[in-house]
């Protein structure tokens, strides 16, 4: 059948177009759009009695991408509809490790089926539950209302320098890719410690601060950095903090700063030496450098912010199918000329 041809030729070319994206470490979530442009740009060559112009906003090209996304939905299965734009965090109840996830952006519907929000928060919002914040969250009505509150508290402390950490690195305005690169890696320090405090094991949660440790030296260099203002090679964080321009007020973290290790101290942990840790100094020193981070991160210079920013946007015209005959896809068969090569 015509449909049926139409189908079997994206889905020939989709693996190649994905494999490409992989390569660039593209989210496959975001591989759907991506590889439907790609499949139009580069092996589309003709539309008869069209053009490619603005073809975005076309009915034929709601018809490439839905069978694009077909084949993403049959390839990863669940896997394409895992989040991306979380964060994560983590939280001791009981001395044990509990696993957070923060969304970066959040969806709020303006029209239905028409347009919605995109925002991008800092705080917990009045919305926002105890319990949507943990992957598996604990039975939290057994908890003693003191320690309720107290565990509320550490999650909106958490919540909000995360979400500033991300969102001042993102916006940070970094001159070179080497730079935005050592950025990036700021986080990912972070996200590794996560994961090796959540291993509650003593290897593991040693290494945790020596990555928390990394986390804070370099959102420092990278402020410094930014001001080209240069710093020998060190791991104290202390002595790097004294090199900040004399108007910089960075006093509010003393008490954070309190809670960090020399330079030789945090390679230690690296190599699992030291005495052996309690779950509340880890969790200290997992606050301190979210603290310390976060406020290196906002301090950055930047063209715009978007703490709190709301975007509006209309729903895309390619998630909705065509209605009226002739079918979809025989539609594309009639229409579409192909390549058959792609040079990626």
């Amino acid at each position: 059948m015509i449909e049926d041809k139409f189908g079997d030729y994206v889905r020939e070319w989709i693996p190649l177009i994905d494999a490409y994206l992989a390569k660039q470490q593209k989210p496959i979530r975001g591989r759907v759009l991506s590889a439907a442009l790609h499949f139009v740009d580069d092996v589309i060559v003709e539309v008869r009695g069209d053009t490619k112009e603005d073809y975005h906003e076309k009915p034929w090209f709601a018809i490439v991408y839905w069978h694009v996304r077909k084949w993403y939905e049959d390839f990863y299965g669940d896997q394409l509809n895992q989040p991306t734009d979380e964060l994560p965090g983590v939280v001791f109840i009981n001395h044990t490790p509990f696993e957070l996830r923060m969304a970066i952006t959040v969806s709020e519907v303006v029209e239905e089926g028409v347009s919605s929000n995109m925002v991008f928060p800092v705080e917990v919002r009045p919305e926002d539950k105890l319990t949507d914040w943990f992957l598996s969250p604990p039975n939290t009505s057994m908890i003693p209302a003191e320690g309720h509150d107290k565990l509320d508290t550490e999650i909106r402390t958490i919540v909000l320098n995360t979400r500033t950490l991300n969102l001042g690195l993102m916006t940070a305005k970094l001159e070179s890719p080497s730079l935005n690169e050592f950025a990036g890696s700021i986080v990912g320090h972070i996200r590794t410690a996560i994961c090796l405090i959540l291993s509650n094991n003593t290897e593991g949660q040693s290494v945790s601060i020596w990555e928390l440790h990394m986390a804070v030296e370099k959102s420092i260099k990278l402020f410094l950095e930014q001001r080209s203002i240069g710093y020998t090679k060190t791991h104290d964080v202390r002595k790097l903090r004294d090199l900040a321009p004399s108007d910089f007020d960075s006093t509010s973290l003393d008490e954070y700063f309190g809670n960090m290790i020399s330079g030789s101290e945090a390679v230690k942990r690296r190599y699992c030496q030291g005495d052996e840790m309690s779950s509340d100094y880890i969790f200290n020193f997992y606050m301190s450098s979210l603290a310390i981070t976060s406020f290196y991160a906002d301090s950055l210079d930047r063209t715009y912010g978007v703490k709190n920013a709301k975007f509006t946007f209309k729903k895309p015209p390619w998630l909705d199918l065509p209605s009226a005959p002739p079918s979809p896809q025989s539609t594309c068969e009639s229409k579409l000329n192909y390549n058959s090569t792609l040079d990626l």
